[in-house]
């Protein structure tokens, strides 16, 4: 392609940010023992193709959205 010629193209799996967090914490009781824990996790999406309004196509140009579960 002549684009990839004279311009930067973003790899296929680039994303600008990821995010993973996690906690726990378990409560011991003589009734029994509790634990209560939360995640989450945050990336911008992967790189896909995008269209110029000319037609002309812009190898890994756009994103796909966000993933938060």
């Amino acid at each position: 392609m002549i684009y990839i010629r004279d311009h930067w193209v973003y790899l296929g799996h680039d994303q600008r940010i990821t995010n993973s967090v996690g906690a726990s914490h378990v409560w011991n009781e003589p009734r029994g023992t509790t634990r209560v824990y939360a995640d989450t996790l945050y990336d911008s999406g992967l790189r896909k193709d995008e269209d110029l309004p000319d037609g002309t196509p812009i190898p890994n140009g756009g994103h796909v959205p966000a993933y938060n579960p």
